[in-house]
C-alpha cells in the first residue's frame, strides 16, 4: 500500500531543478514551469499525487495538472505560494481538471521540475485511477471503493504532449492551430539539440 502521507510530505535530499525519469521522487506539490509558445509568457505545471499501487505503469504514472496563473516569467516558490488556489478547469464541466500522465510529460518539452509547494485544498471528485478499486480526488487515495455503490468514474488520461498543449490552449491566447504548430515546432528543435528524446 502506498503510504499517502509520505507522498504529500515536503521532499528531502533533492536538488533542483530535475528532470524525472520515474515517479519514485515526486510528490504533490511539486512544480515545473510551462513555456508559453509564441514569447507569451509560462504556466505552471503540478503534480497532484504519485507512487500509486497501480496493476501497469505505477513506476511512471502521476496525476497532475495546470495551475489557473500564467506569467511573464518561469515559476519559482515564492510565485506557486502567491498562486490562486485554482487549478484551470475544464469548460465544459464543473469542476477543475486533473489527469493521469506519464512523467514524461514533464519534460516533453524541456520542462523539469523546479521545486515544491504545498498543495492547496482542491475540491476534486471522487475518481479511480486506472479502474483500481482504490478512489482518489485528484492525486490523494481517500477510501477503497465498496460493493455495490454506484460506479465511480475513471481518471482521464493525456498522452505526453498534452499538459503542454493544454495550458498553451488556455493562457497563450493564440488560435489552437498556431499552439500545434509551434509546439511541433518547439519539439523537433528539442530534439534536434539533443535536449528531448
Amino acid at each position: 500500500m502506498v503510504d499517502q502521507a509520505a507522498d504529500q510530505a515536503e521532499p528531502t535530499g533533492l536538488d533542483y531543478p530535475f528532470t524525472p525519469k520515474t515517479v519514485t521522487h515526486l510528490r504533490a506539490g511539486h512544480f515545473w514551469g510551462i513555456e508559453l509558445v509564441g514569447n507569451t509568457g509560462w504556466a505552471c505545471g503540478r503534480v497532484l499525487g504519485a507512487n500509486f499501487d497501480l496493476r501497469h505503469g505505477k513506476r511512471v504514472t502521476m496525476v497532475a495538472s495546470v495551475m489557473d496563473w500564467h506569467g511573464d516569467t518561469r515559476p519559482d516558490t515564492e510565485a506557486v505560494k502567491a498562486m490562486p488556489d485554482l487549478l484551470v478547469t475544464e469548460r465544459t464541466k464543473p469542476y477543475p481538471r486533473c489527469l493521469t500522465a506519464h512523467v514524461g510529460a514533464i519534460s516533453a518539452y524541456g520542462g523539469s521540475i523546479d521545486g515544491w509547494s504545498p498543495l492547496p485544498k482542491l475540491d476534486l471528485p471522487e475518481m479511480h485511477i486506472d479502474s483500481s478499486t482504490r478512489i482518489y480526488r485528484g492525486g490523494q487515495y481517500v477510501r477503497d471503493a465498496k460493493d455495490g455503490e454506484p460506479e465511480i468514474p475513471s481518471m482521464s488520461a493525456i498522452n505526453l504532449a498534452g499538459l503542454d498543449a493544454w495550458a498553451n490552449q488556455t493562457f497563450s491566447g493564440l488560435p489552437p492551430e498556431d499552439v500545434q504548430q509551434l509546439l511541433v515546432q518547439r519539439y523537433e528543435r528539442l530534439h534536434a539539440d539533443g535536449i528531448v528524446d
